[in-house]
């Protein structure tokens, strides 16, 4: 057989796993291959713009599928529209990716592509896996759904999707308590010999694990970044938000409740502050409102005042820019035999708070947003409790890979002697190079801050000069015309984008 015969058996060892991880994305936006972000980036200019056409090119695709690509290509669609103030069309989008996360959620069997994609995730990246999305993007979806209904006046659509938002927080909940639990359980049952030896192995896994966040250096910054957070799924402006459409439908004892909620996770948000106080002293209950206004300080005292039967309330929700998105941590690490294999993880490379406030001018006072949540630290929190599973399929991934790029240089040693194992190692070094992509995919319509005030005022219209203040280059500004009806409530929607503000302002409720 001459070396030609022999090179031409050879190829198929490195082609063949190549055409393989080309073929292995359905998605327009996303795949083995190809960045989430760079797809996300490109739509970008879209968001604020009346014409959705360059959002609808780059989503429209994968947002016709039943699939996760689905889910969140209607998610960034839904923010997309929502940032416009295009409210119907944006709740469509959040309504078909509700459809697909609860066919997703509803899965009792795993399916057959299912498995033939988890198989295909140990051979290339996590990038082949269905996205599921993070409890605190799905909850965020329905928060914003929740505004688009009241942009349009419908106060119970504004509920239903407040309620779904808090269905997710308390599965996620009910979840994190029984992973708890069955930990504690394992540790203590472990002591039959069997037991010892599966505690032994989770001990190797969890040093190999710990060597992975040494290598990166990432795990502590995630740790000290999110410290204030009990958990990733569970958001105060959803709470505060719910407990706002309460008070609109005149129930306020309802209301209260979620506002202490929303107390116990921005425990110094003046904002959420001034919410608390105001229902307290509607109520009536002294006591308790002068020992909190004497806590929260004189400005939200002041700011918490129940209106007069002559004035309405503005309230200010301030969606400040763009989550920060994930970046990929790439390095080759040394094989016993030889061999180097590659390794990747999702990671953030920003783990500062964002100093931006909105500035109001209204009837010669200025109101400054605050902080209700934190979305970046919410997203970190969610990549840190995600962190073990990841660092242990990069293990099992890097062993696939060692172990496939063996057999492809015996396959080729045999096939076509030195050439055909050169070859092969060759192949298989691209291969395992090129595959190693960290999944980066996230909801990254969802802005990274979400800040709200609140001004008692007297019944009129008024035009409401706005800016961004504490921003690195000069404030951005704008202005929204304001109608204040006696007993009601008058909300301002603004989002910030990278040199403008998009600003709304409807009237609805009670």
């Amino acid at each position: 057989m001459n070396r030609l015969t022999r090179l031409a058996r050879a190829l198929p060892v490195i082609v063949v796993p190549l055409v393989l991880t080309v073929g292995c994305s359905s998605s327009s936006t996303s795949g083995t291959m190809k960045s989430y972000a760079d797809s996300f980036n490109k739509s970008k200019p879209g968001f604020g713009s009346q014409d959705m056409a360059i959002v609808d090119n780059i989503y429209a695709k994968d947002g016709a599928q039943k699939t996760g690509a689905g889910m969140l290509a209607n998610w960034e669609m839904g923010a997309a529209h929502h940032t416009a103030g295009q409210w119907n069309l944006s709740k469509d989008h959040f309504q078909a990716a509700d459809v697909i996360a609860r066919e997703i959620e509803g899965r009792a069997v795993v399916s057959t592509g299912d498995v033939a994609k988890t198989a295909g995730s140990i051979l290339t990246n996590d990038n082949a896996l269905e996205f599921k999305g993070d409890a605190y993007e799905k909850v965020m979806a329905h928060s914003m759904n929740a505004v688009n209904y009241l942009g349009i006046g419908d106060l119970q659509g504004a509920r239903v999707e407040i309620r779904k938002a808090d269905e997710y927080q308390k599965a996620e909940l009910v979840k994190h308590a029984k992973a708890i639990a069955k930990a504690a359980e394992k540790d203590e049952k472990a002591t039959t010999d069997k037991e010892k030896k599966d505690a032994e192995e989770q001990k190797k896994r969890d040093e190999a694990v710990q060597k992975q966040k040494e290598i990166t250096g990432e795990y502590e910054k995630m740790t000290a970044f999110t410290s204030k957070v009990k958990n990733s799924f569970q958001d105060p402006f959803t709470y505060f938000l719910s407990g706002l459409v309460y008070e609109m439908h005149g129930e306020n004892d309802d209301a209260l409740i979620d506002y202490r909620k929303a107390l116990e996770l921005a425990p110094g948000s003046a904002a959420v502050q001034t919410a608390v106080l105001h229902i307290l002293r509607e109520h009536q209950q002294g006591t308790e409102a002068a020992e909190l206004a004497v806590k929260f300080g004189p400005k939200v005292a002041g700011a918490a005042g129940e209106p007069a039967p002559d004035q309405g309330e503005v309230v200010v929700l301030y969606e400040v820019g763009f989550i920060p998105q994930k970046q990929q941590v790439k390095f080759p690490l040394p094989m016993p035999r030889g061999s180097v294999a590659f390794t990747s993880f999702p990671v953030y490379t920003d783990y500062t708070a964002s100093p931006e406030r909105l500035e109001l001018v209204i009837n010669g006072s200025t109101v400054t947003t605050d902080p209700v949540v934190d979305l970046h630290v919410l997203a970190v929190k969610a990549l840190q409790e995600k962190w073990f599973g990841i660092a242990s399929r990069e293990l099992v991934r890097i062993i696939a890979k060692e172990l496939m790029q063996k057999a492809a240089e015996s396959a080729g040693e045999q096939a076509g002697g030195s050439t055909g194992k050169l070859l092969a190692q060759i192949g298989g070094m691209v291969y395992k190079a090129t595959t190693q992509n960290a999944d980066l995919r996230g909801f990254y319509g969802l802005p990274q801050q979400v800040q709200a005030a609140r001004v008692v005022l007297a019944a009129g219209d008024y035009k409401v000069p706005i800016r961004r203040v504490n921003l690195v280059g000069p404030p951005a500004e704008d202005s929204v015309n304001v109608t204040v009806r006696p007993g009601k409530k008058t909300i301002i929607t603004v989002r910030s984008l990278s040199n403008s503000l998009t600003v709304y302002s409807f009237g609805t409720g009670a």
